[in-house]
């Protein structure tokens, strides 16, 4: 059995599983962004996508090796008010809701590989409903020489805007934006290294039933407005047939 990390949270409960078999048995999935060659390993998008739409309010980290998947869950810390983040993601993991699923060994090290991180950005209620922004970072770490400190990342971030209906299990993906590396307005961080600064923002109307997201820190300014009245009084739940939005 192999040991969770250290960066991993202290484990509630902990388990190995065959990945063939977990990949078998899930059974809400969703094709990976098609981001040319920036395409994260798909066990990963279908384990982040399943405990998304599962929504536990816990944080639950998640290392691939090989065949085996090792689960470590624990209950977050509270989930911080929109003003309290001010549209940051980088911490969403650690906070209920939060999703942390890393793979590592590619390269002749066996050091480079991917992290899939985030967690709920924000949330309202309308009635029965509940309406969520999901944040996820999808970083990949290159194959690197041992005791380089900064190895080199590219880094891709996708949003999902859900709605949940109170005591139903499950999650309607409603709407999907994903941007790739090279839509990211990055920064050198001085070591060789880039830094990035996304911030997300989600308001939501309910006299029109309304949300909106804006996300900056990219090469040209986003923000989209979804019409939510449709899905919020008809109660859908079932998964729609393609996930993704526009972008």
């Amino acid at each position: 059995m192999k040991k969770t990390p250290d960066h991993f949270y202290s484990s509630n409960w902990y388990r190995t599983v065959s990945l063939a078999v977990f990949l078998t048995a899930a059974s809400v999935s969703l094709a990976g962004p098609v981001w040319g060659e920036f395409i994260p390993p798909d066990p990963l998008d279908k384990l982040w996508e399943q405990h998304m739409l599962d929504g536990k309010a816990s944080s639950v980290g998640i290392f691939v090796e090989g065949s085996n998947i090792s689960i470590s869950e624990r209950s977050g810390a509270r989930l911080l008010t929109d003003t309290q983040r001010g549209g940051w993601i980088e911490t969403l993991h650690s906070e209920p809701y939060g999703i942390n699923i890393a793979m590592r060994g590619e390269g002749f090290w066996r050091n480079g590989g991917w992290n899939v991180m985030g967690g709920v950005l924000s949330k309202v209620t309308d009635g029965p409903s509940v309406v969520q922004l999901y944040a996820k970072i999808v970083r990949h770490q290159h194959p690197y020489f041992p005791f380089n400190k900064d190895p080199s990342t590219d880094t891709g971030y996708e949003f999902f805007l859900l709605h949940r209906k109170k005591e139903i299990s499950g999650a309607m993906i409603v709407r999907a934006w994903r941007f790739p590396p090279e839509d990211v307005a990055s920064e050198e961080s001085g070591h060789g290294g880039r830094i990035d600064h996304i911030r997300a923002f989600f308001a939501y109307d309910p006299s029109i039933q309304t949300a909106t997201v804006k996300i900056t820190g990219l090469t040209r300014p986003f923000e989209e407005q979804v019409d939510l009245s449709s899905v919020i009084q008809s109660g859908q739940q079932e998964l729609p047939a393609s996930g993704e939005g526009t972008k």
